[in-house]
């Protein structure tokens, strides 16, 4: 199974020639170019509802410790005065949010990380490494 956690994905990329290759003990062995390793940084603001999907897909931990800032959202009027006749009025609701960088590459293997300086650390790491 080839690892869905960026770092430890790139652990078993080497240079091949022109190219690189994926080369994990399971017997994987996956060429690629530098197109598909090149990373991105991405920052998010996660609803409760997201954060509680990257919980089940296994992208973070429940220990994970991310920021809490507020934001605001539109929503349905009725989600707030619990009137039916609100229903199609759309307002603006402050809520909770966690802050989040994602890094990832092209083949769509990343990372998340609860700070933007770490981030930005395994970007650098990896150009360093494919360039």
């Amino acid at each position: 199974m080839i690892s869905n956690d960026l770092k430890a994905f790139m652990q078993n990329i080497k240079k091949d020639g022109e190219g690189y290759i994926y080369s994990d003990e399971y017997g994987n062995r996956i060429p690629m170019q530098k197109f598909d390793l090149i990373p991105s940084v991405v920052y998010q603001k996660c609803k409760e509802e997201e954060y509680k999907q990257l919980l089940f897909k296994g992208m973070i931990k429940a220990d994970d410790k991310f920021n809490e800032i507020e934001d605001k959202t539109q929503v349905t009027k009725d989600t707030i005065t619990g009137k039916e006749e609100d229903k199609n009025t759309i307002v603006d609701k402050t809520i909770k949010v966690k802050e989040m960088w994602l890094v990832s590459n092209k083949m769509r293997i990343s990372k998340i990380f609860n700070n933007k300086q770490e981030a930005l650390e395994l970007y650098d790491e990896i150009n360093k490494e494919i360039n």
